[in-house]
């Protein structure tokens, strides 16, 4: 099953008092950098960090979306790309041939499958703002690729 119970840290924090921000986006979607994740928890990571990346989940932090993959919150960024991506950081030096995604797509998430850019997962949400192709591609690639459930034994 895709995880997708990051809901109630909203509530969690308006509790608190803690004001929305960077810092609560990060906690609730990006609680540890990309290069700190093991790669049998990249794809798992992935998928949490481009779930806080939907118009939602950004506006409910006081987040918006820059040009080009930046987050903003004042004067503060944080950038969409292969740095904060833990799946790159695994695959990228492979030409991302061994990526969950790519093995799904044929190709990387920032290329078309004719090798053009534009069109492709990553370069909806920088040029289009859209994080839905990305967040299909992962949840496709957890169902294929992610953990499976050990089943329990009836003794």
């Amino acid at each position: 099953m895709v995880p997708r119970r990051f809901e109630s840290f909203r509530l969690h924090n308006l509790l608190k008092g803690e004001e929305m921000s960077l810092e609560t986006w990060k906690k609730e979607f990006y609680p540890v950098d990309a290069e700190k994740v093991s790669k049998k928890d990249a794809l798992r990571h992935s998928l949490r960090k481009w779930l806080g990346l939907t118009p939602t989940s950004l506006k409910k932090h006081g987040l918006s979306l820059e040009s080009y993959g930046a987050i903003s919150y004042g004067d503060r960024d944080f950038f969409v790309d292969a740095d904060t991506c833990a799946l790159c950081v695994h695959h990228l030096e492979t030409d991302c041939s061994t990526c969950p995604l790519y093995k799904i797509r044929g190709v990387s998430c920032d290329k078309n499958e004719d090798m053009v850019r534009g069109e492709s997962p990553y370069h909806q949400f920088t040029i289009e703002r859209n994080a839905s192709p990305m967040i299909s591609l992962l949840r496709k690639a957890w169902r294929k690729y992610g953990p499976r459930r050990k089943k329990k034994s009836k003794t």
